[in-house]
């Protein structure tokens, strides 16, 4: 059984004693929490905050103490928001309350919450908060407080799409993905490709993209999610190498946008580190390193067996995430966009070659061909683009759990 909030007067002396909590005069402000509901079933515990608009909110996680931290921007807590806090009906030990006036913070003790998801969905609004693993054991181990009456969570959110509820070997799968690097290609100086009389530039939009990934992982996996720029900077390649490797990251994507001399060349490819393996992949590895088509073929072939046999399981796992991505990519944005798929292909790329964790780098279609220029100027496409490189990085996670089953 799952344990929650104790008594209403020890909830009450708590919801008193933080900063800035208490009933939020709620004059003059149109953006409320109106509810808070709690739900468990046997998989995890559910928290719904009601919403009248769209959350924005922030997500952050320290290690020491094991904690995460959600803020909502530009919102208050309603009187029945408040008046569910008050009554005790919140799992021990999450800490919801006022911040700063007009945010509401919720903070997550991991060592008793374990895993969690965070969904902002609409229709109508609420932002869902689900607790995993939270055992017993633990619950027992951080408070004595009374249980709270069961809720069925599904009559919460009786269809809480995209939510589906993991395996425990596919949680352990996921809790192995724990810091993933985000790495839009070039900035600043470096422009990569780019259509001057269109203004449009590849650093521009693979930032675009990667911001947009990095606000879909934040929002719906238990990662820690860097990038190697978040504006338009021009970072080196050696220390996009440097910085993901660092950050001990468990897995390294980089985004780029493809060109070529012939406009006729469309569609999308990932790659994966390795002997390019034909000759439009080593000037894509060219372009992509900044070097010369000589420079990118001069790769020490005895060395790159030697790292094959040293690093076996990093390529299977990066050739595992290529695959996955790729379908990903190719089934969403090949059946809604007709964007050609160039499959999976190896090439000597520097990021790829230097960073110690499985890593892709996904072209996403080429600047240079029409159609495809098209679809990059699209906002709604960047946006499909996001969407499926993670599904293929959640694909990739779903199947440590056979690799190591």
């Amino acid at each position: 059984m799952f344990l929650f909030g104790g008594v209403l007067g020890t909830m009450v002396a708590l919801f008193l004693s933080l900063p800035g909590l208490g009933f939020t005069d709620l004059a003059g402000t149109t953006s409320l929490v109106t509810n808070i509901r709690v739900g468990q079933s046997p998989d995890y515990i559910r928290v719904v905050f009601d919403l009248d608009r769209q959350a924005v909110y922030e997500h952050q996680r320290v290690t020491n103490p094991n904690r995460a931290t959600i803020m909502i921007r530009d919102v208050v807590l309603g009187q029945d928001a408040q008046q569910a806090i008050v009554n005790g009906g919140i799992p021990y030990p999450m800490r919801i309350y006022s911040w700063k006036g007009d945010w509401v913070r919720i903070d997550l003790d991991l060592d008793v919450m374990g895993t969690f998801r965070i969904l902002n969905l609409d229709n109508p609004y609420r932002l869902v908060v689900d607790l995993y693993d939270v055992t017993e054991r633990r619950a027992l181990g951080a408070s004595k407080s009374q249980a709270s009456p069961k809720a069925d969570a599904s009559a919460l959110d009786p269809d809480p799409t995209p939510v589906r509820l993991l395996t425990e070997e596919e949680r352990r799968a996921d809790r192995v993905i724990r810091t993933i690097v985000i790495d839009p290609g070039h900035g600043g100086k470096d422009a990569g490709a780019s259509v001057r009389k269109a203004k449009i530039e590849e650093k521009d939009l693979v930032l675009d993209i990667a911001l947009r990934l990095r606000r879909i992982m934040v929002n719906r996996h238990d990662a820690t999610v860097y990038m190697t720029r978040e504006t338009d900077v021009f970072v080196e390649l050696e220390d996009r190498v440097a910085f993901a490797n660092a950050k001990k990251a468990d897995l390294f994507v980089s985004i780029h946008v493809n060109a070529h001399s012939s406009s006729k060349i469309e569609g999308l490819e990932v790659y994966m580190f390795g002997e390019a393996e034909d000759q439009r992949a080593l000037e894509v590895a060219a372009r992509e390193n900044g070097t010369s088509l000589d420079a990118a073929e001069d790769i020490d072939i005895v060395s790159l067996i030697l790292a094959e046999k040293r690093l076996e399981k990093q390529i299977k796992d990066s050739q595992n995430l290529a695959w996955a991505t790729r379908t990903a990519m190719s089934r969403r944005l090949g059946a809604k966009y007709n964007l050609a798929d160039l499959g999976v292909k190896t090439a000597p790329f520097y990021v790829l070659r230097y960073t110690a964790m499985p890593g892709i780098l996904a072209e996403v279609a080429y600047l240079t061909n029409s159609k495809d220029r098209k679809r990059l100027t699209s906002s709604k496409f960047r946006q499909q683009v996001a969407e499926s490189i993670f599904t293929g990085i959640s694909e990739y996670i779903e199947l440590l759990h056979v690799a190591s089953g």
